[in-house]
């Protein structure tokens, strides 16, 4: 997902949010979503940085907060 949630309203892009991760729960499936928006890193499982078109860092996320909780 490229910036899935760039040009929503914290609303909806919540709820959105809240899809995909459901979906990346009940599915068993891997979801790559590609921001530049920091605040949404927190809700995921891994954070993936990139510098220069490479991998810089991978951070796994000990307690990813809920969805619920997102604000920006």
């Amino acid at each position: 997902c490229g910036e899935p949630t760039g040009n929503l309203d914290v609303d909806t892009g919540i709820q959105v949010r809240g899809a995909i991760r459901e979906l990346n729960k009940a599915e068993g499936t891997t979801v790559l979503l590609v921001t530049h928006n920091v605040a949404i890193a927190p809700f995921s499982d891994k954070i993936v940085r990139l510098h220069g078109g490479t991998i810089d860092r991978v951070e796994p996320v000990v307690d990813p907060r809920p969805v619920s909780e997102l604000v920006w």
